[in-house]
Parts: structure tokens; C-alpha cells; sequence
């Protein structure tokens, strides 16, 4: 899905998963497909590149698979 907010320059901009604000240490799953499906894998528009999928994907395929981006300041 996608969603565009016309009148807003800066939401035009790539944020956090995307620019790499968000570091890879900030991203964990439930599993890993392999390492080439790891969780940093997970960004948006992140591109396949040699050894690297285009996306995280789970070692098990069912319901209980998450993907989480701890983000600064939280305390949970």
C-alpha cells in the first residue's frame, strides 16, 4: 500500500526505515528465513543486492512471525 499527503514537502522525504536512521540494531524478528532474509531486510524499498534479498521473510510460515524496530526513548 501506498499513501501520499499532497501539501507536505518534508513527508516527502524518506524517514527512519527507509533513510537508515534507523539502525540495523533496531530491527529484530521472530526468525529469519536465512541470513540472506534477515530483519534489516525489512526496510522500505530496500532492493535486493548480491547475497542480500529485497525483503526480511520468516523461517516459519504462520501467524506467530513479528517483525519489531525498537525505536529510541522507548521503554517497554
Amino acid at each position: 500500500m501506498r499513501m501520499e499527503i499532497y501539501g507536505c514537502p518534508a513527508c516527502a522525504k524518506p524517514l527512519g526505515m527507509e533513510s537508515g536512521a534507523i539502525l540495523d540494531a533496531q530491527i529484530t524478528a521472530s526468525s529469519e528465513f536465512n541470513g540472506n532474509h534477515a530483519a534489516k531486510q525489512g526496510r522500505l524499498n530496500f532492493l535486493a543486492v548480491p547475497g542480500k534479498a529485497g525483503s526480511w521473510s520468516a523461517r516459519t510460515n504462520d501467524v506467530n512471525q513479528w517483525i519489531e524496530v525498537k525505536l529510541p526513548g522507548y521503554k517497554g
